[in-house]
């Protein structure tokens, strides 16, 4: 794998890993109390799990992404310090 296609997955997964948050976040803020039923298979705590996991899959993957774009990152910082 060439750094292009890393830099491809590790982008696609940044922005599953994104809207898997999302939709759990909005789950958990609209939806769940303690006692109610599970929704789509989860109840709270599950749906809390899948939040949790999932930012902290997200914060490796903005992690590796900075590694890989760090060239380009420095090239932009010069940019606008002009």
């Amino acid at each position: 794998m060439n750094v292009l296609e890393l830099r491809a997955l590790v982008s696609t997964t940044l922005l599953l890993l994104f809207l898997i948050l999302l939709v759990s976040g909005t789950i958990l803020y609209f939806e769940l109390a303690d006692d109610e039923e599970p929704f789509l298979l989860l109840d709270k705590h599950g749906w809390e799990d899948v939040h949790t996991y999932a930012g902290y899959l997200m914060a490796l993957f903005v992690a590796v992404h900075l590694y890989l774009n760090w060239n380009m990152y420095k090239n932009e910082l010069r940019t606008l310090q002009k």
